[in-house]
């Protein structure tokens, strides 16, 4: 009997975030210190563009998640219309969840203002499942292997810009968003483990 590969993301990407959790209650890792001094440096000398942007990624987040829900309901993948939204709430649920459970703080100055425990990051956790599961609905369809590549490379690059934004604007640790993309992966990996029964 052939394994399915969400099989393995699920294994990989739960151990992930159980080592991140780990580090991140036993002490705050030396990386997530250094990256957040360098950021507060460097984030003095920088425009408010990204700070803007930073302060409404939820809103574009929802706006793409919307997009994506129209283009399944045109479609009538009855399935998939119920899965993503159900996928995003379990994210948020269970993200919200470990916050109270672990009430890390979040770096000292950030450059916008957010409220609450950090650990894991909720927009990560968000864009990791969104983007994830945007792969796995579109990606049998495309006819070439380049737009294939083009929608994996695009998804990619939002769930790593949506961290590192995060990162940039001194609102998370790097472990913060290394656990929200396993968790997001993992609650992904789970949902289509669910849909491929």
């Amino acid at each position: 009997m052939k394994k399915s590969p969400w099989m393995i993301v699920a294994v990989i990407s739960a151990i992930v975030f159980l080592m991140t959790m780990l580090m991140v209650v036993i002490k705050t890792p030396a990386l997530d210190i250094s990256v957040s001094q360098a950021v507060e440096n460097f984030s003095n000398n920088s425009s408010g563009f990204l700070s803007l942007l930073g302060n409404h990624i939820g809103i574009v987040l929802g706006g793409i998640t919307l997009l994506i829900l129209l283009i399944l309901y045109s479609n009538r993948r009855k399935k998939e219309l119920i899965a993503l939204p159900v996928a995003l709430l379990l994210g948020y649920v269970v993200s919200i969840l470990l916050k109270f459970i672990v009430q890390r703080s979040r770096p000292a100055s950030a450059m916008i203002n957010e409220t609450g425990y950090s650990f894991p990051s909720n927009h990560v956790v968000f864009a990791s499942i969104l983007f994830i599961m945007v792969i796995y609905f579109f990606v049998k369809e495309m006819k070439t292997e380049i737009s294939k590549r083009a929608l994996i490379s695009f998804s990619t690059i939002m769930i790593l810009f949506v961290g590192s934004l995060r990162i940039y604007l001194n609102v998370h640790w790097v472990t913060d968003i290394l656990g929200g993309i396993a968790l997001g992966a993992f609650i992904t990996s789970l949902v289509v483990l669910h849909l491929e029964k």
